[in-house]
């Protein structure tokens, strides 16, 4: 059993059956999978903002059925994320998904490119 950090890209792939989320659900069964609150409200916001609306209801209605783990911002985790996003290229909410990939020593689950720029953690690849 591994420890993975599930990323906004990953579980949207995954809530709407794109192709190869077969990758996400594999793990969601098998392994400890976290994700960061702020992931999971970056979730929401995107499939609202994509006119799926009662697709991202359902998901806020839902959460806590699914087999993941969410873990809340703090000062320390806040601070982190903050300077991944000050190092690297990469979105904020992605600078929490990959802060809390390193503070877990977590493999991080994604088809985003934005995480090949991160050297220190390693990626499960949700093909496009």
């Amino acid at each position: 059993m591994e420890i993975i950090v599930l990323d906004t890209y990953a579980l949207i792939k995954w809530l709407t059956g794109e192709a190869h989320h077969e990758v996400v659900e594999k793990h969601l069964k098998k392994d400890d999978v976290y994700m960061s609150s702020i992931n999971f409200g970056e979730t929401y916001y995107r499939l609202a903002k994509s006119g799926l609306k009662g697709e991202a209801e359902n998901l806020w209605i839902n959460k806590d059925l699914f087999p993941i783990k969410y873990v809340h911002p703090n000062w320390h985790r806040i601070k982190r994320a903050a300077e991944i996003k000050a190092s690297y290229a990469v979105s904020y909410a992605d600078a929490f998904c990959i802060s809390l990939a390193l503070e877990l020593n977590a493999k991080v689950i994604t088809g985003n490119p934005e995480f090949k720029k991160i050297d220190d953690i390693e990626l499960i690849w949700v093909g496009k």
